[in-house]
């Protein structure tokens, strides 16, 4: 996790729920947050949790990088607007919300504000995750196969 002033910033006391799972280093930090929901890593099955939550702030340590983030992938795929750092975010294209901490809040209640804009976040989240189909894999795949044989078969001619 960020440090607790980002979290502070991410998980604002205005929300009507902050929850937050596989926060177990957060417990003690909880104590004094009682908007904050914490649960350890597991406690619930992952649709359960997206089933409570209409936005997935992801915002990871600088030294935790993932090159492809799963549980953004999975808050896509349930419709969910997710909002993470721009490194992360960058995955999805335009599907995730690039922002930095500070940003969040204002973000959210602009699309609170504006279900047509929400509900277009969603549909741009689903589309980025249309290019990591099983479908856009094969075409990838398939397109390096062909260059590679048309090399092969340029080189001998």
């Amino acid at each position: 996790f960020p440090g607790l002033a980002a979290l502070d910033l991410c998980f604002s006391e205005q929300a009507e729920v902050n929850l937050l799972l596989g926060g177990d280093t957060l417990a003690s930090a909880a104590r004094s947050r009682p908007h904050w929901q914490v649960l350890p890593f597991g406690a619930m099955p992952v649709a359960e949790f997206l089933s409570q939550t209409d936005f997935l702030v992801q915002f990871t340590a600088r030294t935790w990088r993932e090159s492809f983030c799963r549980a953004l992938a999975e808050a896509l795929a349930a419709g969910k607007v997710v909002i993470a750092d721009a490194g992360t975010a960058s995955t999805f294209g335009d599907g995730a919300i690039a922002a930095t901490p500070d940003q969040v809040d204002a973000i959210i209640q602009r699309l609170i504000a504006d279900p047509a804009a929400y509900r277009g976040q969603v549909a741009k989240g689903q589309l980025a995750l249309k290019g990591f189909s099983e479908d856009a894999f094969l075409r990838k795949v398939s397109a390096i196969l062909d260059d590679s044989r048309h090399e092969r078969c340029g080189a001998v001619a």
